[in-house]
């Protein structure tokens, strides 16, 4: 695709499961325990969806300006100035 949206996704994806596996390492450290269930998981399903999403938000979010500027008038736009 090469759009905004599927980068700033996958962008938010590396920092959410970085964040996530920061956030586990403390908890261990702070409350004991074992390590094996505090990790972050990797479901496939969750980030298939979770990338559709963004990019399905993404799109909605700029064809709302778009749909209200088809119906301005350039010229009454630009002299209005």
């Amino acid at each position: 695709m090469g759009t905004l949206g599927d980068v700033t996704a996958t962008e938010a994806l590396g920092v959410g499961l970085s964040l996530s596996i920061l956030r586990a390492e403390h908890l261990q450290k702070t409350f004991g325990g074992s390590r094996a269930g505090a990790m972050a998981s990797l479901r496939p399903s969750v980030v298939v969806v979770s990338l559709i999403a963004a990019v399905a938000v993404t799109a909605l979010a700029a064809l709302i300006p778009a749909r209200r500027a088809v119906r301005l008038d350039l010229l009454e736009s630009i002299s209005a100035d």
